[in-house]
């Protein structure tokens, strides 16, 4: 299936806020996200997905990494970490939240391992 180019394709739909206050224009797609998904995964694809609007990030507060790293993207409104937040990943890694880069780095100074050769001594106090 093909649909013929029609002018109407890049005028703008709406608008929507997103990230950091980045604003996202949706387009007069002629299929659907979901249609169009569907028939790239079939194998005959019938629209170029064009990224923003069509795929969502998911980071739920539930994995650690995510609350450590300060990604937590749900849609539940997950209170964002204060600046200098420290918060442990599910390896035991402590992360600290820098409000000014926003997003968080691993604590400096304080390595989880000071010789890389010790990684199974440490994989064994984990589990």
């Amino acid at each position: 299936m093909s649909f013929p180019f029609n002018q109407k394709e890049i005028d703008e739909a709406t608008k929507k806020e997103g990230i950091l206050g980045r604003i996202i224009k949706t387009y007069k797609y002629p299929v659907t996200p979901k249609e169009a998904y569907k028939a790239l995964y079939s194998g005959e694809p019938i629209w170029q997905i064009m990224g923003a609007d069509e795929i969502l990030l998911f980071t739920p507060p539930v994995i650690p990494d995510n609350v450590a790293r300060g990604m937590v993207i749900d849609g539940s409104g997950y209170p964002m970490p204060q600046d200098h937040e420290i918060n442990v990943d599910m390896f035991g890694i402590e992360w600290e939240y820098i409000a000014s880069a926003y997003g968080s780095m691993v604590r400096p100074g304080m390595p989880t391992l000071t010789d890389a050769n010790d990684w199974k001594k440490l994989s064994r106090s984990l589990i």
